[in-house]
């Protein structure tokens, strides 16, 4: 998914609190969509490993297209790329559904450091990718 196409609507939203990007739609998330995306950031910062990386200036991208199907990501800040992931779930999914598609989607993505900033007890991801 293109976020940048026309019959795309997008959303930036910050991670931790605060006001969305003036050009966001005129309209909320739906509130499943909104909640998962704020319990997977308040998961960021608990019990990390790795180097240390400030996740304030990170905010979520959130992209649906013509089809319903939705997007996320976050563009790179200082010390943590960027990324964009579509996998075919839609806008109407409910809570529990969007918060493990979610946290299994910045998973995967933090994987791929040298470090994992994901929640983790003594190095042990809770969550095991695929």
């Amino acid at each position: 998914m293109d976020p940048r196409r026309e019959d795309s609507l997008v959303w930036r939203l910050p991670m931790f609190g605060g006001a969305g990007a003036p050009d966001n739609p005129e309209f909320d998330l739906p509130q499943a969509w909104a909640h998962a995306l704020d319990a997977v950031a308040r998961d960021l910062r608990c019990l990390r490993a790795g180097r240390d990386v400030n996740l304030d200036r990170l905010a979520w991208k959130f992209a649906v297209d013509d089809e319903y199907l939705v997007a996320i990501g976050w563009d790179g800040v200082r010390g943590l790329g960027g990324f964009m992931r579509r996998d075919g779930l839609m806008l109407d999914a409910g809570y529990d559904e969007a918060v493990v598609w979610v946290a299994d989607t910045v998973q995967t993505e933090l994987a791929g450091y040298e470090f994992v900033q994901w929640p983790s007890e003594g190095c042990h991801l809770f969550l095991t990718p695929h």
